[in-house]
Formats: structure tokens, sequence, C-alpha cells
């Protein structure tokens, strides 16, 4: 048995690790599925609000190119026809009165433009050489044109002017600024006014693109970071000519970073699988001694129509202690009940074992019940086998003798035994029956006179264990009695059992008329170890009135000179008495004396 529960143990166990390794890696896939939709839902608000942020900034720009060009056409009537005319304090009067930033004056060169005059003293003596070929070449159409054709997203065209996009200084590199370009022909020259972009870059630190990204890593705990990256920038499809100061353009279409802080190097190719298969991809990496769940995402940011150019790459980073200890904690939840649950079925497996065994048990006292009534019954035919020879060879002399009458009598005193000892109790529970028998040979063998008598017993219905019980109850109560009257003479001994089987209960009476049983000692027999018996245990009585209580009924005993009564009541539940209409009312059984 110890084995049993051993392996139970075993299976019980390696049943609890295929579970949890089970939800492991079906928890894990789907929490990583859920972070996944998370961070597209988050990439599809970041592509929406770079989409809207970008329409934001066009019509900034476009706002401040209207005005640009109209401060150029109060500047063009202001000044002279010829550059070396202007002065500095003319531009500065007129920055003033117009409330720009800046003023300078651009003259062509054979390849760019000198920028001879200006409000900016650091501006005076430079030249557009290093503001990139895209830039010169708009300036010479502008000035042989008197007017320029340029592609979408590079700056605003109205007559005789252009206003550049969003730049930085050649020697301010750290300030943006919209410069416009107005040229007429009325002069020798370009002039350039200026608006600081500093409203621009306000608003975006306050409603753009990082200002947005901050909102949505608040919103969701989760994401550690959300990098932003210009997907042909990164991989060099889309390259800037040379000398192009492009680094911090707020067109994102110009940006390799449009938001992060990250070095993106080893991104490049996740970006690239993650663009060609149009798809979320996702890595394990390990920053800062924690390991970082990072999501590429493919997007494409729509600015007038045109996405050929914006392929966009969003990097989600996610802390992945937290799914871990998403996991974990599942795990723990799922092991304690499952634990729960096997803890439970051992204790149904070990009741079931328990169960079983007693069965066991009870089948062997069956056995040996059944087994000594056989034995018992055995002997008494073998003694009547002896008997009925010496009875034969007596009858034999009797009638040898002509002793005829002498011959009937004797024949009629063994029919009388016979009759005795072939009485049936018509009961079908066979445990009764055998009990009975054995009782009724032993009385004849004792010469005592054995009464029996019962009513509805046809109606039971006992299972094997109760009956079994009741059985060995009655058959030590019985023992007690006969022993009891065996101390009367021949002729006094008188023991009776009747037995009432009725709707919810079964009452059972065993009587004798041995000694009377002080009343000092009614309770004590009921009691384990008391007899007095010479050669007792003291068991029978105190076991029988514990396996009726077992079954809620109980024991009562009166004793008085005449006789001693034993009387058994037992519940019955409507399963184990079901009256048969057709039978009710029948005996069965005999009475006697």
């Amino acid at each position: 048995m110890n084995k049993i529960y051993f392996n139970t143990f075993v299976i019980m166990i390696a049943i609890i690790a295929v579970i949890n390794f089970a939800f492991y890696w079906t928890s894990k896939d789907n929490l990583i599925k859920k972070e996944v939709e998370i961070n597209e839902s988050v990439s599809k608000n970041i592509k929406s609000t770079v989409e809207m942020n970008q329409k934001s900034v066009e019509l900034f720009e476009s706002s401040l190119a209207q005005q640009l060009y109209t401060d150029s056409l109060f500047i063009n009537n202001q000044l002279p026809s010829d550059a070396k005319q202007v002065s500095q304090s003319q531009l500065q009067e007129l920055v003033k009165k117009l409330q720009i930033d800046e003023i300078s004056i651009l003259v062509p060169d054979n390849q760019w433009f000198d920028l001879v005059q200006s409000t900016s003293s650091t501006e005076v003596g430079t030249n557009s050489k290093m503001w990139g070929d895209k830039w010169n070449q708009t300036f010479f159409q502008l000035v042989k044109n008197k007017n320029v054709t340029v592609e979408p997203n590079f700056g605003e065209v109205y007559p005789h002017f252009w206003a550049g996009p969003f730049d930085s200084s050649a020697n301010i590199p750290d300030k943006l600024i919209k410069y416009g370009y107005y040229y007429d022909g009325t002069k020798n020259y370009i002039i350039e006014p200026a608006y600081n972009g500093k409203k621009l870059v306000d608003y975006q630190k306050e409603a753009g693109v990082d200002a947005a990204i901050n909102s949505l890593m608040n919103n969701n705990p989760s994401i550690k970071e959300i990098s932003v990256l210009n997907y042909n920038r990164l991989t060099g499809d889309f390259k800037l000519a040379n000398g192009e100061l492009w680094t911090n353009r707020i067109a994102f279409h110009n940006r390799e970073v449009i938001s992060g802080t990250n070095n993106y190097a080893s991104d490049k190719n996740f970006a690239s699988k993650a663009i060609n298969q149009n798809k979320t991809i996702y890595r394990m990496v390990t920053l800062n001694g924690k390991q970082i769940l990072q999501f590429y995402i493919p997007i494409e940011i729509k600015i007038d129509g045109n996405t050929n150019q914006y392929k966009t790459i969003i990097i989600s980073s996610v802390d992945y202690s937290q799914i871990s200890n998403e996991l974990r904690k599942g795990m723990i939840q799922l092991t304690l009940v499952v634990i729960f649950c096997f803890i439970i079925c051992f204790v149904l497996i070990y009741i079931l074992f328990r169960h079983i065994r007693k069965q066991g048990k009870l089948l062997s006292d069956i056995q040996n019940l059944y087994a000594g009534r056989v034995n018992s019954l055995y002997k008494t035919i073998r003694e009547y086998r002896h008997d009925v020879a010496n009875h034969i060879f007596t009858i034999q002399g009797l009638l040898s003798l002509k002793h005829y009458s002498d011959a009937e009598g004797y024949i009629k005193q063994l029919s009388h035994i016979h009759k005795e000892t072939s009485a049936i109790v018509n009961i079908h529970i066979p445990a009764f029956i055998g009990l009975l028998q054995v009782k009724i040979a032993e009385s004849m063998e004792k010469n005592i006179k054995f009464d029996h008598h019962f009513e509805g017993f046809e109606y039971l219905e006992l299972d094997i264990e109760k009956t079994t019980d009741l059985v060995k109850v009655m058959g030590n109560i019985l023992n007690n009695s006969f022993y009891e009257v065996e101390k009367n003479e021949e002729g006094n001994r008188f023991v009776a059992i009747t037995g009432k089987a009725m709707e919810k209960k079964l009452q059972i009476c065993i009587r004798n008329n041995g000694d009377m049983i002080p009343p000092h000692l009614l309770k004590k027999i009921f009691e384990y170890e008391f007899t007095t018996k010479k050669e007792g245990s003291g068991i029978g009585l105190a076991s029988a009135n514990k396996t009726i209580e077992q079954y809620k009924g109980k024991i009562t005993v009166n004793s008085n000179q005449e006789r001693t009564i034993f009387t058994i009541d037992l519940p019955l539940s409507k399963r184990e008495f079901v009256p048969d209409p057709l039978q009710k009312g029948k005996s069965i059984g005999k009475q006697e004396g």
C-alpha cells in the first residue's frame, strides 16, 4: 500500500511539472501576443501623431512663409538697388519695424552666393557653399527666372519668392530658422528675411511627437522606451547631398531618429526584416543588466500622399521582468490549484483504498462467519448421523422384541426432533438464516428452548456490510444468552429472538431466563474488557454496542428475576425498507412455546 501511495505521489509531481511547463510556454506566448497588440496599437497612435504633427509643421511653415513673403515686399521697397549701398543700420531698423529676427543680403558668385550684409555680424562675410547643392541651385533658379519651381516638401513658393524649409545656420547650427528669399530683378542681390523657429520647437516639446510618445508611455507602464526611426535614412536608402546639414531638421523625412535616445546601429537587420515581412517582429536583448523585449513595428508615415520615402520603424522596448513576474505569479497560482486538487484526489484515493481494505476485511469476516456456521452445522450433522445409527438399532431391537407400542412412541419422539432441526426460517437474507439454523441446532444440543419470530423481514434491503454487522451483533447477544441459560437446570432453559421491520425502524428483541443482571452492572456490561465470565474477553457486548451506534441505533437492556431482554433499535432508510403491498401482514418463521 505504501508503494501505491509513493507511486501516486511521483505521478502527481510529474503531472504538476508537465502542467506548469505547458502553462509557462502557453502563457508566455499569450503575454507576448498581448504585448504585440498593445505596442501595435501604440504604433498606430504614433503614426497618427507623426502625420498630424507633420501637417501642423507644414501649416506653421506655410504661415511663416507667407509672412516672410509679405515682409520681403516691404523690405524690397525700402532698400536701394545696389548691395553696396545697403547698410547694417538700415537692415536693423527694418528688423525692428517688422519684428522679425534677421535680414541678410546675398550676392551671386560663380558657384554660390556671398552674404555681404546682415543684421547678424556672424553671418557677414560667409557664403552658401556649405548650404548644399540643392539650396544653391534654387537660388540660381530664382535669380535666372525670377521665380522658383521646387519639389514637394522643399519649401514654399510665391511670385519672385521662395521660402526654404526650417534649417540651421552654418554659423549657428543649434538654432532652427525659417529663411525666405526674394528677387524680382530690380536689385542686384537676393533679400533674405528670417524667423527664429523657437516657437515651433516649443510647440514640438509640448504637443509634438516626443510629447505624444511620453503620454503613451505613461499610459502603458510596461513600455520603457519608444523609438521612431526613419528606415530609409537608417539603411542609407535615402541619402543627403554632401554638405547638407539636415541633422536637426524638423521635417521627419529628413531625420534618421525621429524619437528615442539609444544607439540604433545594431537595429538595422531587425528593422529590415520587419519592413520586408511587413509584420511585427521581436527579440530579447540585455540592456544595463536587464532583459528587454524589443518590438520592431513597421509603419508608413503618409505626408502629402507620398509614402514611398517615409517608411518608418517603431522600436518599443518592454521590461521583460514584468512578463516574467506575471508568468511566475500565474505558475504559483496554478501550482497551488493543482496541488490542492491533487491533495483532494490523494485523500479520495486514500479513502478509496481504505474502503477497499475495509471491504476486503468485511469479506474475510463474512467468510469466517459462514465457515464457522458451516463447521458448526457439519459437526451437528456428524453427531446426528451417529445418533441416527443408534436410533435405527434401537428401533430394530424394539421391533424384534415385538414392542410395537414402544417403537411407535420412540419414532414420534424422533419425528419431533427432526421437525426442530429442519425448520427453515423463510427469510431472504442468507446470513440471518444461517445464524438461526446454527442456534436451533445448538439449542437442541444444549436442551435450550429456542423461539424465533420475525415480521416484515421480507421487506428488508440491507447492504452486505450492514447485514454482516447486524448478524455479528445478534450472534454475540445470543451467545451470551445461551451461556447464561446453561446455568439453569434442563427444562428451564429459554431463549427467544423476535424481530419486527417497520418503516424507518428495525427492532430486534433477544430474551433469556438466565440470572438477573444487577442494576449497577447494566451500564458496565457494554464497556470494553468488562465480563462476568471466567474466561471472557469483555469484547462481545462492547463491540456489539459500538457497531449499532455507528448506524445511529442503540441497544438497551432490562433485567429482572424472570427475564433479561436486550432490545436493538436500528433506523432504516427508504432504500432499506421496501414494502410489498401483496406481502404485508405475513409472519415468517415460527413461534414455539
